[in-house]
């Protein structure tokens, strides 16, 4: 996953990879929470989704709690179930109301 960004020295500088059997959560900025994916801004919840690599490869990006649905959009459409959706290859997921990345499968 990379970000993306209007800025062209900003954009595509910040990549995450997901292993095998790793959970990646995303929350606010805050000095107490392990986030990998740390962000700031309104809409943010302090444990705000996860991304989670599935035996068969896939990505499964999930709401960590019901408030953070709104502010999570793949390919522009708002997630409306704690289930989640699974990533497919050139997804855009924006968190929040700036946060935008790139999911890039490498399988």
């Amino acid at each position: 996953m990379v970000n993306l960004n209007e800025d062209m020295l900003l954009d595509r500088k910040v990549s995450y990879d997901i292993l095998d059997g790793e959970i990646l959560t995303c929350g606010r900025r805050n000095n107490q929470t392990a986030h990998k994916l740390q962000l700031g801004g309104t809409g943010i919840e302090l444990n705000h989704c996860s991304f989670e690599k599935l035996p068969n490869g896939g990505i499964l990006l999930k709401p960590l709690v019901e408030k953070a649905m709104k502010n999570i959009k793949v390919n522009g459409h708002t997630l409306n179930d704690l289930n989640g959706v699974l990533l497919k290859a050139n997804d855009r997921i924006c968190i929040g109301p700036s946060a935008i990345f790139l999911f890039i499968n490498k399988l």
